[in-house]
C-alpha cells in the first residue's frame, strides 16, 4: 500500500514498501539537458539524472500528484490519499467563471475589448484548478488572462504575487493592468474594474509588502532568495513566461511557498527550457496546451504569416575558405565550433549586404534580428549607408540608436517606432523576445541561424501582432548552405548553419506555417 499524506502545500509524504518507493523514484526522474557536457558527469560523480522523489525524506512535489495516482493505477499499486488531496479543484464551475469574467468591461488603449473563447478557456482552467500550467502562443493575450485571474483572487481579499522574467516586464505588466482598468476614466462607464493596489518590486526596492497592496509584481531573480515568511503572505502565485526562468530558482520559490494554495504557470512553450515538462508539473501542476498559432491565424487574432526561406548557395572558393578557416582553428586551438562558423558568416561582407538588400525589398517597417552586438553595429552602419533616406534603429540591451542619435531607453522611442512607415529596425534576439512589443512590423529577418525552439517561436510570435495597417507578416529565414560536396555533387559534410535550419524547418512544419524556398547565389 502506497500512502500519500499531506505535509505542506509544496510537498507531500509518501509511505511505501522499498520496492514501490524505488519504482516511484525511478519513474519520476529525468535527464538534465546537456548533462554530458557538465563537469560532474564527466568526472563520474553524477549520472545526469534528477529524481523528483526524495528517497531519504520520503517526499514528493505536490504538483506530481495526478501523475503519481496514474502511475499507481497503471502498476496496480494499492494507494490511499490524504483527505486534503482529494480536492484538486476549487469547486468553481465554468458558469461561475464565465459570469465573473463578463461581470466587468475590459479596455486596451481606451477601447473596449472582449475576452475571446480560447482566453475564457485558459482563465477557466487557471481558476478551477489549484495548480496548472497553460501553454499559449505568443500574441495569445496572456496578460489579459493573468489580469482576470489575479482580479478573481483580489475580490476575495487574497494577495497575489505575479512573477515575470525581466525588470522591464514588471513595469510593462503594471501598465497593462492600468490599461485594462482605464475604461471608467476614459468612457464614463461604471462597469470597469477599479484599479487594484499594485506594488512593483525590482532591484534596489524594498521587499516589504505594504498592508494595502493587493498585487505584487516582481522578477524571479528578485524573488527566489526570499524565504517562506515572505512567500506565505500570498494566497496565489502566478508565474508568467515560466520557460524563461532558471529551474533551480523556480524550485526555490515554490519550495519556499509552503502555504500558498493557488499556483499557476503561463508559457508559450517549455521546449528547450531549463525547466523540463516533468519538473514544471512537479512545481506547478499539470500542463495543458490551450491553442496554437495556426488556430489564432485562422481566427484573425494574429497576422497571417508567410516564411520566405532564402537558401544562400555559396561558391566553391568560399566553402574552401571556410574549411581552411576551420582547419586553422583546429590546428591552433584543437577545436572548431558553431561559434566559429557564425563569426565567419557575420564578418562576410557580401552576405551582410545581401541581408540589407532583402530588407530593402519591403516598403514598410521591418526588423532584422541579430545575436552579437558587433554584428548588429555592422548591419546598422551598412543600413545607414544603403538607405540614407530611411530611419534606421539599432536596439540592444544597453542602448537605442536612431540614425546619428543615441537614447537611454527603448521606451523613449516606442511611440515613434509604431508610427514609422518604412523604418528598418536592427535588434538583438534577446531584447526582442523579452520585452519589446511592436505591432507595426511587416517583416522579420533572421540574420543568423538559430535553433532554439523557444527563441524561434517567441521571435515569430512577437511579430504576429496585428495593427490598423497590418494583418500579414513575412519572415525571411536565411539559410547558409556551406555543405561540402564530392565531385559528383553528393553531400560530404553538413555545416552548422544548415543543420540548424533543418531544426527551424521542423518547427515550421510542426506549427503548420506557410513557406516558400528561394535559392539565391552569393559571391
Amino acid at each position: 500500500m502506497i500512502t500519500l499524506t499531506y505535509y505542506n502545500e509544496s510537498y507531500g509524504k509518501v509511505d511505501a514498501k522499498d520496492s514501490e518507493l524505488l519504482a516511484l523514484w525511478d519513474a519520476f526522474s529525468f535527464y538534465v539537458p546537456g548533462y554530458r557536457f557538465m563537469p560532474s558527469f564527466k568526472n563520474g560523480t553524477w549520472d545526469g539524472t534528477i529524481h523528483l522523489i526524495n528517497l531519504s525524506k520520503k517526499t514528493f512535489p505536490v504538483g506530481l500528484l495526478p501523475k503519481i495516482i496514474s502511475f499507481c493505477k497503471e502498476q496496480n499499486y494499492a494507494f490511499s490519499l490524504d483527505e486534503k488531496y482529494k480536492e484538486t479543484e476549487t469547486g468553481l464551475t465554468e458558469q461561475d467563471i464565465h459570469d465573473f469574467i463578463f461581470s466587468k468591461k475590459y479596455y486596451s488603449k481606451q477601447k473596449e475589448i472582449t475576452p475571446r473563447e480560447d482566453q475564457v478557456l485558459a482563465i477557466t482552467r487557471a481558476l478551477t484548478e489549484k495548480r496548472c500550467i497553460n501553454i499559449c502562443p505568443t500574441s495569445f493575450g496572456k496578460s489579459l488572462c493573468i489580469f482576470i485571474e489575479a482580479m478573481y483572487h483580489v475580490q476575495l481579499n487574497r494577495k497575489v504575487l505575479i512573477i515575470v522574467p525581466t525588470v522591464n516586464l514588471v513595469t510593462q505588466f503594471s501598465n497593462d493592468i492600468k490599461d485594462y482598468c482605464t475604461g471608467s476614466d476614459c468612457t464614463g462607464t461604471d462597469n470597469a474594474w477599479e484599479m487594484p493596489n499594485i506594488q512593483e518590486i525590482k532591484a534596489g526596492k524594498t521587499k516589504k509588502i505594504f498592508p494595502e497592496t493587493e498585487i505584487v509584481i516582481t522578477t524571479w531573480q528578485s524573488a527566489y532568495k526570499l524565504g517562506c515568511d515572505w512567500f506565505n503572505q500570498f494566497s496565489a502565485i502566478i508565474l508568467d513566461e515560466c520557460h524563461k526562468a532558471k529551474a533551480v530558482c523556480i524550485k526555490q520559490i515554490f519550495d519556499g511557498a509552503t502555504e500558498v494554495l493557488y499556483r499557476t504557470g503561463w508559457s508559450g512553450s517549455l521546449k528547450d527550457s531549463s525547466l523540463t515538462g516533468l519538473q514544471a508539473e512537479a512545481l506547478l501542476g499539470p500542463i495543458k496546451v490551450i491553442t496554437d498559432t495556426a488556430a489564432l491565424m485562422e481566427q484573425g487574432v494574429v497576422a497571417d504569416l508567410t516564411i520566405q526561406i532564402v537558401s544562400l548557395q555559396y561558391p566553391p572558393n568560399t566553402v574552401k575558405e571556410l574549411n581552411d578557416y576551420f582547419k586553422t582553428k583546429q590546428e591552433t586551438t584543437g577545436n572548431n565550433t558553431y561559434a566559429d562558423e557564425i563569426k565567419f558568416l557575420e564578418n562576410y561582407h557580401n552576405r551582410n549586404n545581401l541581408l540589407l538588400k532583402l530588407a530593402g525589398c519591403f516598403d514598410n517597417t521591418g526588423l532584422i534580428l541579430y545575436n552579437h552586438i558587433t554584428h548588429g553595429k555592422e548591419l546598422y552602419r551598412l543600413a545607414r549607408l544603403m538607405y540614407p533616406e530611411r530611419n534606421i534603429y539599432r536596439i540592444d540591451g544597453t542602448i537605442v540608436e536612431r540614425n546619428d542619435r543615441k537614447f537611454k531607453s527603448y521606451d523613449l522611442l516606442k511611440n515613434d517606432i509604431e508610427k514609422e512607415k518604412d523604418a528598418i529596425l536592427i535588434c538583438s534576439f534577446g531584447v526582442f523576445s523579452t520585452g519589446i512589443s511592436i505591432k507595426n512590423l511587416h517583416y522579420i529577418l533572421f540574420s543568423v541561424p538559430i535553433k532554439s525552439y523557444i527563441r524561434t517561436i517567441q521571435s515569430i510570435g512577437r511579430g504576429l501582432r496585428v495593427s490598423n495597417t497590418k494583418n500579414k507578416i513575412t519572415l525571411i529565414d536565411v539559410v547558409d548552405d556551406l555543405r561540402t560536396r564530392t565531385k559528383s555533387g553528393k553531400i560530404k559534410k553538413e555545416n552548422y548553419a544548415y543543420k540548424h535550419f533543418l531544426e527551424r524547418f521542423a518547427i515550421y512544419e510542426e506549427q503548420k506555417f506557410k513557406y516558400n524556398i528561394m535559392p539565391n547565389n552569393i559571391q
